[in-house]
């Protein structure tokens, strides 16, 4: 969904700064005394800090150091890269929060000492640990400065800095179970079963609501009560920690040791297993709840939470889940510990053709408890991370069970856990306090952490060379070049397992068999698997299967909102966490810190972490408590990860005194220049994400006009070249005023594109620059369409290589979203092609499906059909309005489909242009094809003076707000709720800056109530442009600038020619459309004699060659979509023998359940009043055949009865 607040960009994991200095070893390097070096320096930082010296600050700061910060002066988790913005960010923070009294000196939270430490041959730090106080709030923090060698190894500079809070003074931790008063009644606190609903006053306010009572639940309510908080924590589950005991395999294995995960004040007792099964983890947090006197509500379910902006608290509602019984109470902030990243409503399930064929037990591991179902049966595995060789080694050891086969689909890193354990777990060996080790670990930023485990990953893989030889030879693919900080954010850990349970041990002893390929289907005696390179197809013959496949990433926000779980204003301002990723600082969005809302917290992922995720949600809600919140470093892209912009000519051989004017300019550069150029920054671009997963810009880059017909010859290379250089000034083209090209708007923010296969050289361009890209730039994401004529293939030939032509053409290992167009629905073809790219998704090619001028009908259909869809690409402007006014937007709403929208400028007659202006002549000088096709929706939508009235109130609300007629009909689009994105054109033309600094405006202002209004009494003024969103390709009028496109449809003229000759001949003309009980029952599926053409009964049912598909039938358990889907077929029989929908005289519909009646009856009327006619009904109840079919339709026509109609009478009333 799109989000209210302004999202921080996720970016990959290779684009993150590091910078690992060469230290080669010092002469007398021994020799050294930390502790003395580290005391002078510590005093020289502190007096410098004290003194507000921040030139002599600065020069304690290596150039490209950086400054991790776990809110101490930021208030936030930041990692801040370079002298330049370090020195800054002190300077600016240090006034209001004051920074003082370092020490050296050890106490219980600060348990380091100074040390020299080489870390390899060529790099070595000077460790200085210390303490530290904050004010407003009043802080305990702790910091460590990591120093090399200054200049010519003359004094100490800081390459690392790293900081973290403790506590606040007013509310320092204490020990558990507390003393202190609290509203949760002592006799209701250390119950770790159910005990009911919580008994509170009625006018009680909690500091905090916990959601979640296993691992980060548990740690936040330890945190939150040792503070002091008034908290309570609720869990569906009836014990705490019980998710590990039921929601999970019973042999799950942590394969971290007791150490490392225990919780905060509360180590796991010695008498445990180093590493703790399910079991273990629920009796373990019980343990907690009971001994700490925790207020853990067991079996109590959090329904509802909704925020009042007003009184700033939340009214949480709850369910008793045994009883029934609820209660709503009101809480200052709302913590989540619900398993937002990895929870069982969320597996990954491959939906597999054939699935009604195989009857052996199919499971996810989400759902897999033991080898109960799976005794006697040959078992494979879908999967081959953690959870696939945990659920192997669960069944493998079960001599009941036949024999277990893992299948990989892609080659994984595959290691001992003793090759790794001294890598991942060098600091939690218990040697060293469990906090100072969580500090440690989290110290260095991520671009140096990836970098250094990289190396130390690759060195631990190159040292098992013979261990890889061996797996390979029992049928694994291992992979060996590999970034663990890479599959940690961006892939979820997938692909890399590490043998802490010893399953290469069955592995090595036959039990466990491994096959490699792609599940793609089920057959009766198992699974078919295609193999990878050769594309054939075999079966893997198996009685029972489970599904390792990891987890789906979801839209949480919009699922909230949906279930209503969090208010609607509360989920459009939310992150959307389950997308995971870091941003540009290499910190997680919305973890921990700033969510979107600011009393909403995502209190913590991952069970290792359980410490510091909460010691940082905590001293939040303490802060809010005290009423001490500071405000949080402002998140500025002034960031010298980039280059400045003389270091920027300098890399690409032009002199620093120049720079580029619009792309293609030179203007000389001087002081006044960078003044002028810097005195208005574009607003920051807002972003969203589509199918959870991928964020985008609000505002999108549309390469159609590639497509030919705007005045344009487009040379690839050089539109190429053109965005290479303002993509290297990422992101400091903010500063640059009207440095923008059609590319360079990239780097305001602006890093999305759209295109397809049709839209000319749009597709080579981007694949010219990703395959010349000499520079380090910033990411882009590019979607494309694929359009095919319907010209009867349907072969997954054809569509794979068109799949494979656009990911040549663009560049690409994967297309991101792959949106397609349906010119006929009445023809086939657009359900084998659909079915043909869901394959192609499931073998990586495509991320995600998305649709391109599909209407609300077929949208439909094609959900309830199992497919997932990710947007629908769609024209929508304040002229028209079908999005809106139609079905579309509660189609979208309900299934979390994303709109991107076109056409929202009218191809430029939104403009201030063409206010007041006489109408242009469709053929005018100027009259592009975009221009002549909006002039026609202009007709369609009441003509020109109905448009000048609603283009004169978008211009008065323009001059009003000092914005652009651009950046108003862009912001009044933006603002319908289902709206993900506009798309917005772009010529590659030296005026295209300005445009976009034009349409960047939409991001700087609001649309308020008044301006609302005055567009709404303009637009009474327009007619609804006819039909549906896309029919403007599909049926009369059609609004596109070459006019009719039925040449895109499947051509059937001379078959038409014989129909017509027959009839004129007298005989009888009979359509068999294929269907497999036509030749069993001896019918046809439409039949016609003269003029008359009759319809068979027709049902949903899909193309034989697509049988068994998503669904049983097309539109799925939607008696409208089966409708739809019915009446296609139908209209799709009557243009085979010469009539159309338009000659129909009456239809029976004959349904399964009364109760769809209406949704049924609505399609049947959208579907004839696309055609100007009623036909007689009737409609009935009938017992049909096949549980699955819905609905059944027959139709009678009068060949050529449509072309002239007399209606008489009238509508009494409608529904």
């Amino acid at each position: 969904m799109t989000t209210k607040t302004k999202q921080r960009t996720r970016v990959p994991v290779r684009t993150l700064p590091s910078h690992i200095p060469a230290v080669p070893p010092l002469d007398g390097e021994e020799n050294i005394n930390a502790a003395k070096e580290a005391a002078s320096f510590l005093n020289i930082f502190s007096s410098a800090i004290h003194e507000g010296d921040w030139d002599a600050f600065g020069n304690l700061f290596a150039e490209k150091c950086f400054w991790r910060d776990h809110l101490t002066l930021t208030f936030d988790k930041r990692t801040i890269h370079t002298r330049d913005d370090v020195v800054a960010a002190w300077k600016t923070l240090s006034k209001t929060r004051r920074p003082l009294a370092f020490s050296s000196d050890k106490d219980k939270d600060m348990d380091m000492d100074a040390v020299w430490a080489r870390l390899g041959p060529v790099f070595a730090t000077l460790d200085v640990p210390f303490s530290f106080r904050t004010e407003a709030p009043a802080s305990k923090c702790i910091g460590l400065a990591k120093l090399i060698p200054g200049p010519d190894n003359k004094g100490w500079q800081i390459c690392v800095l790293t900081t973290a809070v403790v506590e606040l003074d007013e509310k320092p931790f204490s020990t558990l179970p507390r003393t202190s008063p609290s509203l949760i009644e002592p006799s209701q606190r250390g119950n770790p079963h159910a005990q009911g609903l919580p008994r509170l006053d009625g006018n009680a306010v909690l500091d905090a609501v916990v959601v979640g009572g296993s691992c980060t639940g548990i740690a936040n309510a330890i945190q939150l009560d040792a503070a002091g908080a008034n908290v309570a924590v609720f869990d569906a589950e009836p014990q705490a920690g019980g998710n590990w005991s039921t929601k999970r395999y019973e042999n799950v294995t942590l394969h971290h040791p007791a150490f490392m995960i225990q919780l905060p004040r509360f180590p796991v007792p010695e008498w445990y297993p180093k590493y703790l099964k399910g079991t273990d983890l629920t009796r373990y947090f019980s343990s907690a709840v009971e001994e700490l006197g925790l207020p853990f509500f067991g079996g109590v379910a959090v329904t509802k939470n909704t925020w009042s902006e007003e009184e700033k608290v939340w009214t949480v509602e709850v369910r008793d889940v045994k009883t029934g019984e609820e209660m709503t109470l009101k809480a200052k902030n709302l913590l989540l510990a619900n398993g937002f990243l990895v929870g069982n409503d969320n597996p990954r399930v491959p939906k597999l053709k054939g699935s009604e064929l195989f009857t052996g037990p199919v499971q996810h591991t989400s759902e897999y408890r033991n080898p109960a179902d799976y005794k006697g049966k040959r078992v494979l595995i879908v999967g081959v991370g953690n959870s696939a060789h945990d659920v192997a080694g669960n069944l493998a050891s079960d001599p009941d069970v036949k024999s277990v086969t893992i299948l990989q689909r892609s080659p994984t890193v595959l290691l001992d856990f003793a090759t790794v354990a001294p890598i991942l777990m060098t600091r939690y060996q218990g040697d060293i306090p469990v906090d100072t080790a969580d500090f440690l670990q989290e110290s260095l930023p991520v671009g140096m952490m990836r970098d250094m485990a990289r190396g130390a990953i690759g060195m631990a893989i190159a040292g098992a060379e013979d261990r890889s030889l061996a797996l390979e030879g029992l049928g694994y693919a291992v992979e060996r070049d590999t970034c663990l900080m890479t599959k940690v954010f961006e892939e979820r850990g997938s692909s890399f397992y590490v043998d802490q349970p010893g399953t290469f041990d069955l592995v090595f002893g036959g039990r466990i068999q491994i096959a490699r390929g792609d599940a793609v289907g089920f057959v009766e005696e198992g699974v078919v698997v295609r193999d990878r390179e050769t594309g054939n197809e075999r079966v893997v013959e198996a009685d029972g299967v489970v599904l390792a496949t990891g987890y789906e990433v979801v839209d949480l926000p919009a699922r909230w909102k949906r279930s209503g779980f969090v208010d609607e204003e509360t989920a459009g301002k939310l992150v959307n966490v389950s997308a995971f990723g870091v941003d540009e600082e290499g910190e997680v969005p919305g973890l921990t810190t700033f969510s979107g809302h600011s009393n909403l917290y995502f209190a913590g992922m991952a069970i290792s972490q359980c410490r510091t995720s909460s010691r940082y949600t905590t001293v939040q809600v303490l802060a809010d408590i005290i009423g001490q919140f500071p405000e949080r470093y402002n998140r500025s892209y002034l960031n010298n990860n980039f280059p400045s912009p003389c270091d920027w000519f300098k890399r690409v051989n032009l002199s620093p005194h120049y720079t580029l004017v619009l792309g293609l300019g030179l203007q000389a550069y001087t002081p006044e220049t960078s003044r002028k150029m810097t005195a208005k920054s574009p607003p920051k671009v807002e972003r969203t994400t589509i199918a959870g997963s991928i964020e985008i810009p609000r505002i999108l880059n549309g390469l159609w006009q590639l497509a030919g017909g705007h005045d344009q010859d487009i040379n690839v290379a050089a539109a190429a070249d053109a965005m290479k250089p303002l993509y290297d000034m990422h992101p400091q083209i903010q500063l640059y005023g009207s440095l923008l090209t059609s590319f360079g708007r990239i780097q305001a923010g602006l890093d999305g594109f759209d295109m397809a296969d049709h839209y000319g050289p749009a597709e080579l361009v981007i694949g010219h620059h990703n395959h010349n890209d000499n520079y380090t730039l910033p990411p882009i994401t590019a979607f494309t369409k694929w359009c095919p004529a319907e010209t009867g293939d349907k072969s997954f030939k054809t569509a794979e290589a068109a799949v494979d032509l656009a990911l040549t053409r663009m560049g690409q290992k994967q297309i991101a979203l792959m949106q397609y167009h349906i010119w006929d629905y009445t023809d086939d073809t657009y359900l084998y092609n659909l079915s043909h790219l869901r394959t192609l998704q499931q073998r990586g090619k495509i991320a995600h499906m998305g649709l391109t001028n599909v209407d609300a009908a077929h949208l439909e259909l094609l959900l309830h059909s199992g497919h997932e869809i990710a947007t629908n690409q769609v024209s929508c402007s304040v002229i028209d309005r079908r999005l809106t006014r139609g079905r579309m937007a509660g189609v979208c709403e309900r299934h979390g489909v994303g709109v991107l929208t076109y056409g929202t400028l009218l191809g430029g007659f939104l403009s201030e242009k063409w206010v007041g202006k006489p109408e242009p002549k469709d053929d005018g000088q100027g009259m592009n094809w975009s221009l002549r096709k909006y002039l026609r929706f202009i007709h369609a939508a009441g003509g020109w003076n109905a448009f000048q009235r609603a283009l004169g109130a978008v211009a008065d609300i323009a001059k009003k707000h000092g914005v652009s007629v651009a950046a108003v009909a862009v912001r009044w689009v933006l603002d319908i709720p289902v709206v993900k994105a506009v798309i917005i054109g772009g010529r590659l033309t030296s005026e295209s800056g300005k445009y976009a600094e034009a349409n960047l405006a939409a991001f700087g202002f609001s649309l308020d109530e008044e301006d609302r209004r005055k567009i709404e009494a303009a637009q009474e003024g327009l007619e609804d442009i006819p039909g549906d969103c896309g029919d403007e390709y599909r049926r009369p009028p059609f609004l596109t600038a070459s006019g009719d496109l039925s040449h895109h449809h499947l051509p059937r003229k001379n078959e038409l020619d014989e129909v017509e000759k027959a009839i004129a001949r007298g005989k009888r003309v009979e359509f068999r459309s294929g269907g497999k009980w036509e030749p069993v029952a001896g019918y046809s599926r439409a039949v016609r004699f003269g003029s008359v053409l009759r319809v068979s009964g027709t049902t949903a049912n899909p193309p034989p060659e697509l049988q068994p598909g998503l669904a049983a039938v097309v539109g799925g358990v939607s008696a409208r979509a089966q409708a739809v889907a019915a009446l296609d077929i139908i209209e799709g029989s009557l243009k085979r023998l010469g009539g159309s929908m338009a000659d129909v005289v009456r239809t029976r519909v004959m349904l399964r359940r009364e109760e769809d009646v209406l949704e049924v009856s609505e399609a049947h009327g959208w579907a004839f009043k696309c055609h100007g006619i009623r036909p007689a009904n009737t409609t009935i109840t009938a017992g049909l055949i096949g549980d699955e079919v819905l609905v059944e339709i027959e139709v009678e026509a009068e060949v050529g009865s449509g072309k002239s109609v007399l209606v008489i009478g009238e509508d009494r009333r409608a529904l």
